[in-house]
């Protein structure tokens, strides 16, 4: 028996997105993806590290995109804002 298939990154973070939103438990995806509950606890652990670490590097400043908003009185053109039906 052989090493089981890679699972692309892409539907790793769909799983992970799947248990942080509660649709879905840990052990019930790991049955469902044949891996090990193991796997899925690294890339849950993994997944939220990275959002930590994305989080933590855009304290250091505004992006070169962000200033030049910021500086701007209107939105660019041909930009608009759409405002989620909960906060209207």
């Amino acid at each position: 028996m052989g090493r089981p298939a890679v699972i692309p990154s892409e539907k790793k973070i769909w799983i992970v997105l799947s248990i942080l939103s509660g649709e879905i438990g840990l052990a019930e995806a790991a049955r469902r993806e044949k891996v090990s509950e193991q796997s899925i606890g690294r890339w849950k652990a993994e997944f939220l590290e990275g959002g930590k670490a994305a989080l933590v590097a855009g304290k250091t400043g505004p992006s070169s995109r962000e200033e030049q908003l910021e500086g701007s009185p209107h939105l660019p053109v041909g930009s608009s804002t759409v405002m989620p039906p909960q906060l209207r």
